[in-house]
């Protein structure tokens, strides 16, 4: 209420006391909240200056600052990224850094909105390993997460929140989760062996061909390593890594908006990317907006606008005077996709797009892309959303230590009908 105003009907209490007669400066010490999007947490972009001056704010005392900066950094590993700037951190490195900011003051209590958002299958292991240390610690813990199922075992109650209330899930749909969390478990990938070089010879089948491609950024050390593959026309390509493998900067570089220090790419297409956090495609206040400036090097930019308004009302877009920035995720992946089909981009580039869906907008999402004939590349970070794509996919790929190989995934088939059962049940 402080920041964001509204009304409350009832009261809150901590420990006995109603929040209302607490001070900012006291909530901050008692309860902290990690934002869905970790990059918002920070100020100063030298991630040690954000976190000692944060610090700083509740001690006093700079020695007592730094040194409760040593002590979280310790408990979340994170000591060898201090000295980074924050945007040069992937997302799933980024939550870890925000969890260690709010940890500075030792609250009671930490409510973490879509705390799994932007991890890998590292990443989601470690943060289970953070929440049994916060229990040993005795704090309480509030978790909002669309994908939940990594957290069935290390909770005490699950609720979903719907049309304003909360409602507790009840046994017999907690079984059915355990049931897909156990196939989850089961996924495993496998290596191919080499990347045929046949494109060589056919080159006009394929949408885009990298040739020994090898990328650093300045000072750093060599992201990608001489990538060699070759992407068919009109086919589902996916770049499965972990967090930091070089996923974004692979994607950025088959787009164009990287370009490699060696090696050739070339590109049998428009192509476009849509970045993990999906909110900095858009550059307009409105959808109307944003589909004329897609439509501003057409031939004929009314009959772009035109078809590009039909196409937008056929997938429930009716107020194309809605600022893009207050659909829900889902919706501006998918409007980011349908603006990137009336501009004729026809190779699609895609980072992470289940980011911070529920799992049934993820199958929904799922067949809307199926549905679209162009060239799809997609990277993912985690197998369950793997095994979600694996069905519509032609082509895996696994990006680490800056090489890339071909794989193939083994996972029950019902995995994603399981899916869509729960959902069922649950969301009817």
């Amino acid at each position: 209420l402080y920041i964001y105003g509204g009304e409350i009907k009832g009261y809150i209490k901590i420990n006995g006391r109603d929040i209302s007669y607490l001070s900012v400066e006291e909530l901050r010490s008692i309860i902290q909240v990690i934002n869905q999007n970790p990059y918002t947490h920070f100020i100063y972009p030298r991630i040690i200056d954000d976190l000692v001056n944060y610090a700083y704010t509740f001690y006093k005392d700079l020695s007592k600052a730094v040194n409760t900066v040593k002590e979280v950094s310790r408990w979340l590993n994170i000591e060898g990224v201090l000295e980074k700037n924050i945007f040069e951190v992937s997302g799933g490195q980024c939550k870890k850094i925000a969890i260690a900011k709010a940890l500075i003051p030792n609250p009671e209590i930490l409510i973490m909105d879509e705390p799994l958002m932007w991890l890998d299958d590292n990443g989601y292991r470690e943060l289970i390993n953070i929440l049994k240390m916060f229990k040993e610690m005795g704090k309480t813990i509030i978790l909002l997460e669309h994908r939940f199922l990594p957290l069935l075992g290390y909770v005490d109650n699950i609720y979903r929140f719907i049309d304003g209330n909360l409602e507790k899930i009840q046994p017999k749909d907690i079984a059915i989760l355990k049931d897909v969390e156990n196939m989850v478990s089961q996924i495993k990938i496998y290596e191919r062996g080499n990347i045929s070089n046949i494109y060589r010879n056919n080159i006009d089948n394929y949408d885009v061909v990298l040739t020994n491609i090898w990328f650093r950024f300045q000072y750093s050390d060599w992201i990608l390593k001489n990538i060699d593959i070759a992407i068919p026309r009109n086919r589902t390509v996916i770049i499965y890594g972990l967090n930091g493998s070089g996923k974004s900067t692979l994607l950025k570089v088959i787009a164009g908006y990287l370009k490699p220090q060696r090696g050739f790419i070339k590109r049998f297409g428009k192509a476009i990317y849509i970045p993990q956090n999906v909110s900095l495609f858009f550059t307009e206040e409105s959808i109307y907006s944003e589909l004329k400036n897609i439509c501003l090097r057409s031939l004929d930019r009314d009959i772009c606008v035109e078809k590009g308004i039909e196409l937008l009302k056929s997938y429930r877009f009716d107020d194309i005077d809605k600022t893009p920035f207050t659909l829900s995720w889902g919706q501006q992946i998918k409007l980011a996709v349908l603006l990137s089909l009336i501009g004729r981009y026809d190779i699609l580039i895609l980072d992470e797009p289940f980011t911070g869906l529920s799992y049934i907008d993820r199958l929904r999402l799922v067949e809307f892309l199926y549905r679209i004939p162009y060239t799809k590349i997609i990277a993912i970070s985690s197998l369950e959303s793997l095994a979600l794509l694996a069905r519509n996919c032609n082509t895996i790929y696994m990006l680490s230590d800056g090489v890339v190989k071909p794989i193939d995934i083994e996972f029950n088939k019902m995995f994603p009908d399981m899916i869509y059962r729960w959902c069922e049940a649950v969301y009817k």
